[in-house]
């Protein structure tokens, strides 16, 4: 029985020595592991911070070129360069007579509408004629 329990003790001895390597083992990868994430994580807030920069600068750029191009919509949309273009670059002149009243041209409709197209002043010719041929044959 003693060389039983002797056997025991040596064999409990002899497992217990594995299991401390391998905690160890686990130990030392659980902390290498840890610091090769805190080291990823100081570079991935370097590029971070340096990508936020490169992009506060361009938008500032953007914002500059903005404010260049409506300065330069006021300025060529002033009256004075739109009559200095007119006159020069297209040969157009200031008009000296008032502008000419074109009548509109009477709707299409049936003969029954005379009456209407008369109120609006835009009879045919021929109706004219009519009219003026019936007013001197009374």
């Amino acid at each position: 029985m003693k060389d039983e329990r002797a056997m025991e003790q040596a064999i409990r001895k002899g497992s217990a020595r594995p299991r401390r390597v391998g905690m160890i083992l686990a130990a030392l990868a659980l902390a290498v592991a840890l610091m090769l994430l805190y080291v990823w994580k100081g570079w991935h807030t370097h590029t971070l911070a340096a990508d936020a920069e490169r992009l506060r600068t361009e938008r500032q750029h953007l914002l500059d070129e903005q404010a260049r191009l409506r300065a330069r919509i006021v300025a060529l949309s002033s009256v004075e360069r739109i009559k200095e273009v007119a006159t020069t670059r297209l040969g157009l002149v200031d008009p000296t007579a008032p502008p000419i009243d074109v009548p509109a041209i009477a709707p299409m409709g049936p003969r029954d509408s005379l009456e209407a197209i008369r109120a609006t002043g835009m009879e045919r010719a021929e109706d004219r004629q009519k009219q003026g041929s019936r007013a001197s044959g009374r």
